[in-house]
């Protein structure tokens, strides 16, 4: 973020970008990347912002992230399928709005009784799942839950075979 507001007073852009690159290849997390973002988007415009959409099919079974050579397919059955298919939708119904972490166990695990402390190591490993399958940069933290982001365009796609 400092680089942005250094960029806003003038600084070198191009150099700024490489410093935050650099920064976030040695530690990634949800806001370097969105600095990072948003900083690319003020240096160069919006040519750096992905013009490849997300494609995820209709039950969450596969999805295909910006720059993936291949769709992913989830295991049948899978909570990811439903926690994925659900950030889907939200995303689609209410852009900019986060599922809470009750709504995204609730998802992957409609119905099922599990302990408090349980039910909340499944939804953040079921999320750190998705990220490490191929969603780590469309896959957000946000206002207290977890949303697809909306700077990426979000697209139906065929169910797994």
């Amino acid at each position: 973020h400092r680089w942005l507001v250094e960029v806003c007073a003038g600084a070198d852009g191009p150099a700024a970008v490489e410093r935050a690159e650099a920064l976030v290849r040695e530690s990634a997390n949800d806001d370097s990347r969105f600095a990072l973002r948003l900083l690319r988007r003020l240096v160069v415009g919006s040519a750096t912002e992905p013009t490849e959409p997300l494609r995820v099919s209709g039950d969450g079974g596969c999805f295909q992230a910006p720059g993936m050579q291949a769709a992913v397919t989830l295991p049948e059955g899978s909570p990811l399928r439903r926690i994925l298919a659900r950030l889907a939708t939200a995303r689609l119904e209410a852009p900019g709005d986060a599922l809470a972490i009750d709504e995204v166990i609730a998802a992957g695990w409609p119905g099922e009784k599990i302990g408090a402390e349980a039910a909340l190591n499944r939804g953040y490993v079921a999320l750190a799942t998705l990220r490490k399958k191929g969603l780590r940069d469309v896959l957000l933290r946000s206002g207290g839950g977890y949303m697809l982001s909306t700077a990426v365009p979000l697209r139906s796609m065929e169910p797994a075979p």
